[in-house]
């Protein structure tokens, strides 16, 4: 994993506050920013940031430049399920009684939230926070945000049949083509083109900004305000601070989403016309991941080129999950194709410059592009079918027969490495994987491993490992970048060392695809229990 950085971010800092959005009137090429409150040590540090990091600005977030990765999400862990958005009225953020134990500049007391009782709890959310997870996964639509018909003006939608809508990045745009190459980008663009609720909700911020801002001799200021889409029913995972005695959860950021309603039927494809040139191209290369052994220092002092490569920062994700799955597909007309993490080695080394802007491009910019590379689709594991669905069956099994209690399960896409492709199926969505930690009747810990192969010409075995990593999830990830890395093989000799018990299961032989029957499923309960115990 590589380290990313934020040059303008105090070190060692808790992201405490956020303030008015604001810009510098009568200045060329003046970019939106925020005020950003950080607590360093003891004292509250003003920082003026580009709006363009909000994907990074999570409240409660502590930032230490040396670490990988270099954030690390703080505050009580928690879920809430919505009620309808009739119930949620609004207030300042000074009106929250765990805001008011804080002593926040005065901006930062004025900006909106909704509170709301959900599940027994009195919950405040802040607007900002909320469109922060729905709308802004990257630099780029936090740009457009601000853009009068920014969404018309980026992408065309048309829709040929009632089953398929063809969505084209119109030339001139500033899209970073990466972003097609992944299925949960792909989605979330599908969701807020295609869903008419999601679309107006995006739209609203550039109407409340344009409405309420607040004009002065030198700046323009803004309380970041939006009307959200309807979330009835969906569950959010949130960080925050939980007062118990009060029954008052005050979130600092929101980590998923679960339940949303995409309105998408059918099949959607994104095109890129011939000539698209997703921010320019430096050398013939275009869009890139940086390198997984080396460092990228975001800044926004600088304009980004007007041409040039973009560089991608990996970060850790934000899951979006909807209710049914968003079937998306690429076709790319352009002639410069690349750009697509895992692709050829080529592109792993469309920029030898380690400083990426995310601030918006000039003909006068001098620095290569940058944006994150944060966002995720969530799987929902009660509702997981086919790719899974006979190794649940098993692991079911194992539980009810076996006598093998199952701690966890969890499915978990593979992790992205550059110059590598096997991380994504051959449909361009991302592979999974699923991990089960199960404990034995004697109390013994282990780890089982599932790999979707379903779209490769071999599968790979079932794993079963013990070992004494204390960050089993870390270990785990590991593992995984090496089964990426060795073309969808275990590291054999890595779990030999590593490992306390490395045992491989081979899948039974199925008569029908995807299916098994009861006594080939009971044939591989009864290998898999063995060597469990």
């Amino acid at each position: 994993m590589n380290r990313v950085t934020i040059r303008k971010i105090p070190d060692k800092s808790v992201l405490k506050f956020l303030g008015n959005c604001f810009k510098r009137k009568g200045v060329i090429d003046s970019d939106w920013q925020i005020a950003a409150y950080y607590l360093v040590g003891e004292e509250v540090t003003p920082c003026n940031l580009h709006f363009g990091l909000m994907p990074k600005l999570g409240l409660g977030r502590y930032y230490d430049r040396s670490s990988i990765p270099s954030f690390t999400d703080r505050g009580y862990r928690s879920s809430f399920t919505l009620p309808p958005i009739e119930t949620w009225p609004e207030a300042k953020i000074r009106d929250c009684p765990l805001f008011l134990r804080n002593v926040p500049p005065a901006d930062a007391g004025q900006q909106l939230c909704y509170f709301m009782h959900a599940d027994g709890v009195q919950l405040w959310i802040p607007k900002l926070e909320l469109a922060r997870v729905l709308f802004f996964p990257s630099a780029f639509l936090a740009h457009l945000a601000f853009q009068p018909n920014g969404l018309a003006d980026s992408f065309r939608v048309n829709r040929p049949s009632a089953d398929l809508a063809v969505i084209e990045v119109l030339l001139g745009t500033d899209f970073p083509k990466y972003y097609l190459g992944h299925s949960a980008y792909r989605a979330h663009l599908a969701w807020l083109l295609l869903n008419d609720e999601a679309q107006d909700s995006f739209n609203t911020i550039y109407g409340h900004r344009l409405r309420h801002q607040q004009e002065s001799s030198k700046y323009l200021r803004w309380a970041f305000d939006f009307k959200p889409p309807n979330l009835a029913g969906c569950s959010i995972e949130v960080r925050g601070h939980y007062a118990k005695k009060l029954n008052v959860f005050y979130v600092y950021q929101i980590t998923g989403v679960r339940g949303l309603n995409s309105g998408v039927e059918g099949e959607v494809h994104f095109v890129t016309p011939e000539g698209y040139e997703p921010g320019g191209k430096a050398g013939g290369k275009s869009v890139a991941p940086v390198p997984e052994d080396d460092d990228l220092e975001i800044q926004d002092d600088d304009a980004k080129e007007g041409s040039g490569a973009r560089l991608i920062a990996h970060t850790p994700n934000v899951g979006l999950q909807f209710q049914k799955p968003v079937k998306t597909k690429r076709i790319d007309k352009s002639k410069h194709a690349g750009g697509i993490a895992g692709g050829s080695d080529e592109e792993g080394e469309a920029s030898v410059n380690l400083t990426g802007s995310v601030a918006e491009g000039t003909a006068s910019g001098h620095v290569p592009g940058a944006d994150f590379d944060q966002l995720e689709e969530t799987v929902d594991l009660a509702n997981m079918e086919g790719k899974f669905a006979q190794f649940n069956r098993l692991v079911d099994l194992l539980e009810d027969e076996g006598g093998i209690a199952v701690l966890s399960r969890n499915i978990l896409p593979m992790p992205e490495l550059v110059r590598c492709h096997l991380y994504l199926n051959a449909d361009g969505s991302r592979r999974r994987y699923m991990h089960v930690v199960v404990k034995t009747a004697g109390g013994n810990i282990r780890h089982l491993l599932e790999v979707d192969t379903s779209d490769a010409k071999k599968s790979l075995a079932t794993k079963i490992l013990t070992f004494s990593a204390q960050d089993s999830d870390e270990f785990v990830n590991q593992v995984m970048q090496r089964v990426v890395k060795r073309s969808l093989c275990w590291p054999t000799k890595f779990l030999n060392r590593e490992c306390q018990v490395n045992q491989s299961v081979k899948h039974p032989r199925s008569k029908a695809p995807g299916y098994l029957e009861p006594d080939e499923l009971q044939g591989w309960f009864a290998r898999m229990a063995g060597y469990i115990s």
